[in-house]
């Protein structure tokens, strides 16, 4: 169905009309209020004369309703001029024009429904979207418009539906609203503040958090390894996803195998998703490296104890505080920075191996 979207114009109604009766066909003329009836009807009579016309609302009687729909799909008038309850059910081959006015007072899923009342047969099907020049277009009905402009193929629906879903928002899965966005947090974040919520009321343990890894290297996808914005944009979210360093080892030889050899940005993009992976298995919430020193944040109940006992173990490269352990380290460069972060965790995952050796090692009673 070809759209186009406009203002009103006497001219394009008629010539419209004209030419879908000179073609054998018939024209659907859409309202959004039974109030607009009269007045469109009256026009369109003063426009083409010629053309006749029956009105279906739902104010009608079932038989008034009846007789102007059967007739139209009999042939008997040129143009049936209805509000939108026509929107389905009306499966007319012959009738591939439709003029909707007022698109602007529709929605999305509505208009796309109406506009599917035409091209139904293996003829060509219009649909002029005329919007009122005394009302001019909000920016957001202009981009529901514009979706329909643009996406009017067979099978579009799911690509409005998504549209639709972008500019009204998804509402509030816990509550009565149907519309509106979560701009200030994002869907997926939105979603895991759903889940930890949810989790938190069943008393679940929380098997999803992900540690806070500050690194102050340089760290991306440089566009001129990956040109593509969208594929940078999901590899980025591979990464930053990732809980096992066997599964960062993975996606460095997939791109590798894929973009060729990695630039020291990616490097140190992937190294740092290793670091963020250790953090996780080694019950490290947060850790920071800078170019004097290295700080963990321990998670847990006994993270005070554990620290006291991590810095013990390590020889002197670790200080306690609480539940953070603290390692003066210069760092001239990156690499330095990023050697100073694993070295560090070194020291934790040997404190975490020496506990469970203690633990499995046999009775001697």
């Amino acid at each position: 169905v070809r759209t186009a979207v406009l203002p009103r114009d006497p001219d394009v109604a008629r010539a419209a009309l004209l030419r879908e009766r000179a073609r054998g066909g018939q024209s659907f003329c859409v309202v959004p209020r039974i109030a607009d009836l009269k007045p469109l009807e009256d026009w369109i009579r003063a426009l083409a004369p010629g053309l006749s016309i029956a009105v279906a609302h739902g104010r009608l009687g079932p038989q008034a309703l009846d007789d102007a729909v059967m007739g139209f799909v009999d042939g008997e008038s040129d143009v049936l001029l209805a509000t939108p309850i026509i929107e389905s059910g009306i499966d007319i081959p012959r009738a591939n024009t439709l003029l909707l006015f007022r698109p602007d007072l529709f929605g999305l899923g509505q208009l796309h429904q109406l506009r599917g009342r035409v091209g139904r047969g293996a003829v060509q099907g219009y649909a002029w979207l005329m919007t009122d020049p005394d009302h001019p277009l909000e920016e957001r009905a202009a981009r529901r418009l514009g979706s329909l402009e643009l996406i009017e193929s067979l099978g579009g629906g799911f690509v409005l539906s998504l549209l639709d879903l972008d500019q009204r928002g998804g509402g509030d899965p816990l509550g009565t609203d149907q519309t509106g966005h979560r701009r200030a947090v994002g869907t997926e974040l939105y979603q895991r503040i759903l889940a930890d919520a949810l989790r938190r009321l069943r008393r679940e343990p929380d098997e999803g958090w992900t540690p806070d890894v500050t690194v102050a290297v340089p760290q991306t996808i440089p566009a001129a390894y990956i040109p593509e914005s969208e594929l940078r944009i999901g590899l980025h979210r591979r990464i930053a996803r990732m809980r096992d360093a066997a599964d960062v080892d993975a996606l460095r030889e997939e791109m590798e195998d894929r973009f060729g050899t990695l630039p020291e940005e990616v490097e140190r993009l992937l190294a740092i998703a290793t670091l963020r992976c250790r953090c996780r298995r080694l019950g490290v919430a947060a850790l920071g490296a800078g170019p004097a020193g290295v700080a963990l944040t321990l998670r847990g109940e006994r993270a005070v104890e554990r620290g006291a006992r991590i810095a013990k173990q390590s020889a002197g490269l670790l200080q306690a505080r609480e539940d953070r352990v603290t390692a003066a380290l210069e760092a001239p460069d990156a690499d330095a920075l990023l050697a100073n972060a694993a070295r560090c965790l070194d020291a934790v995952e040997a404190n975490v191996n020496a506990g469970r050796r203690i633990k499995t090692a046999p009775s001697r009673k």
